[in-house]
């Protein structure tokens, strides 16, 4: 995960990944609702794409890296594209593989108003060989913290998803996007197509 975990109120399910919380007292979440959010599996309810983050194709390149997403601090050189393993279009981003974990992230604002009380869901295509742990994780605010399950390490392309119910109270605005190797990756993990709904 992009930066060091925050103290912890209670860890539930949510849509199939975790969510880990920071519960103020009085805020009025509600663990069923949030642990099942039932908009996501209500098919009378149809998803709507929006373009949340800048560069989701990761087809704009500056200095060989995609432009808006950043890397870990004074990890940058482990970040690139590549375009002869790219899932769509011409690149995919590259995050090379060492002894730590390494990732790229991107905030975002939003109006609350068009995410609160919705299920919100990112998905991306993910290849590896040798990182069993890559995630794609959220996180509204810095608060809330959701991650998908691990990307199969079997060096083909896999849709990752990762999806919350978005609290109907939150403030916002700040949705933030990091592409996770995981531990100590063995080879190199290669992100792709990006794309984000809200249900």
């Amino acid at each position: 995960m992009a930066t060091e975990p925050v103290t912890l109120g209670r860890s539930i399910a949510c849509s199939g990944v975790v969510l880990a919380i920071l519960l103020a007292p009085g805020c009025g979440v509600d663990r069923d609702t949030l642990a099942t959010p039932t908009r996501y599996n209500n098919p009378a309810i149809v998803p709507e794409e929006i373009s949340l983050f800048f560069n989701q194709d990761f087809e704009t390149v500056e200095a060989g890296r995609p432009v808006e997403w950043v890397p870990r601090k004074n990890h940058e050189d482990k970040v690139s594209v590549v375009q002869e393993s790219a899932y769509s279009g011409k690149n995919a981003l590259c995050i090379d593989y060492g002894p730590e974990w390494y990732f790229v992230s991107q905030a975002a604002s939003i109006d609350p108003g068009l995410v609160a009380g919705k299920v919100l869901t990112v998905t991306a295509m993910v290849k590896t060989e040798g990182a069993p742990l890559a995630t794609v994780n959220l996180s509204l605010d810095g608060f809330y913290q959701f991650s998908s399950a691990r990307a199969p390490s079997n060096g083909r392309w896999n849709k990752v998803e990762v999806s919350c119910l978005v609290p109907a109270w939150w403030p916002g605005p700040t949705v933030t996007l990091t592409l996770n190797t995981g531990s100590a990756p063995a080879g190199p993990v290669l992100f792709d197509d990006i794309h984000v709904h809200v249900k």
